[in-house]
């Protein structure tokens, strides 16, 4: 198990529990090329996996230790949520965790840290027509948080958010190229750091969760349709791939799509 989550370490408290964005380095040089991100907060879901199957404790411990601390950054930052992205899906995606293991935890409360979340971006898409972030590419893991909010409370103004936003993902934020394969919006503003465009072939997997659970919501077929042409396409791709990073896109996140697609 290839984990690299910052603990035991001597580091400012609001930093441990996270994980570094590019690996271990000596501490003078991580606040500028690996300082530890909730971008990169998606280590409680392999660490809650490895205990269920191992029934060791310790990975569980790590797990809530990572989950705490994106929770502290939503709870003394709620500022951060409408930064949108990666490090809204995972802060609100471990407080859900927390409230679903830890219901009565005494120093979090993990589902009042989703509810005020999901509050502020349900108010943003209602402002603004979608959620907050400047890269499409990622808002896929957002939805999925609303996706599981909505599948604990069934919620009608979360999954109008979930249904609309794929919606615009699908309809305004890829294209299909002549060659057949498709190319992602990478940024909703190009910049010098931040292109408009992105044929990065990754990224169907990271959608199609928020996919299948805006059909799972709205039983559109323009949804399944799409979904599915995703799927084939990734799984095409994949054939030419060895790559950690794709194969981890594969295995890790397009598990509600393959549940939906296989109760078809």
């Amino acid at each position: 198990m290839d984990l690299d989550l910052v603990k035991f370490e001597p580091f400012r408290d609001k930093l441990n529990g996270l994980v570094y964005r590019k690996g271990e380095m000596p501490r003078e040089f991580s606040h500028v090329a690996a300082e530890p991100i909730t971008d990169q907060g998606f280590a409680f879901r392999s660490l809650m996996l490895y205990w269920q199957l191992t029934g060791e404790n310790w990975a569980r411990d790590l797990a809530k230790q990572n989950i705490d601390r994106l929770v502290f950054y939503a709870v003394t930052r709620p500022q951060f949520v409408l930064n949108g992205g990666r490090p809204t899906a995972w802060m609100l995606r471990a407080a859900l965790a927390g409230a679903e293991w830890w219901p009565h935890d005494r120093e979090h409360q993990y589902q009042l840290t989703a509810d005020a979340i999901v509050r502020q971006l349900v108010e943003y898409y209602r402002a603004n027509k979608r959620l907050p972030g400047r890269q499409p590419v990622w808002q896929a893991q957002m939805i999925e948080g609303l996706g599981e909010y909505w599948r604990r409370t069934g919620r009608t103004d979360v999954a109008e958010v979930v249904v609309g936003e794929v919606r615009h993902l699908l309809t305004d934020a890829v294209r299909r190229r002549k060659d057949g394969g498709f190319d992602f919006m990478y940024c909703y503003v190009e910049g010098p750091d931040c292109q408009r465009w992105t044929d990065e072939d990754n990224y169907a997997w990271l959608w199609l969760s928020s996919v299948a659970a805006a059909w799972q919501i709205s039983k559109d077929p323009f949804f399944a349709r799409w979904g599915e042409q995703l799927f084939n396409f990734g799984e095409a791709k994949m054939r030419e791939h060895r790559d950690i990073r794709s194969w981890t896109s594969a295995l890790a996140f397009p598990d509600w799509y393959l549940d939906v697609a296989a109760h078809k």
